[in-house]
């Protein structure tokens, strides 16, 4: 199942595979599998992790996620970094929210 994520007005796939998660790990050194709270990121690594789930959102709906990390950045709000942390919590433990 692919959740989605509102930005800017524009719903998009966000998926936290092991790739994405690994993706993630390798470029920031944080083991994303710890995280809980989007408080112990900096705004850097949010954007990043967002940036890595709607990449694989993207290929999981057979589509190309097309803009880039620093474009992704300009228009996050941190609204939009808590419900991508309200996403990869529900899949690190196992359940999906309504």
């Amino acid at each position: 199942m692919v959740d989605t994520i509102e930005i800017a007005g524009k719903d998009y796939p966000v998926r936290f595979t092991l790739g994405a998660l690994a993706k993630f790990e390798k470029q920031t050194k944080i083991n994303a599998l710890a995280l809980s709270d989007p408080s112990k990121l900096g705004s850097d690594a949010a954007c990043y992790l967002i940036y890595c789930g709607l990449q694989a959102g993207a290929k999981a709906a057979g589509d190309a996620f097309e803009m880039k990390a620093g474009e992704l950045a300009d228009i996050l709000t941190l609204a939009d970094v808590v419900r991508a942390f309200d996403i990869l919590s529900a899949e690190i433990i196992g359940e999906k929210k309504a």
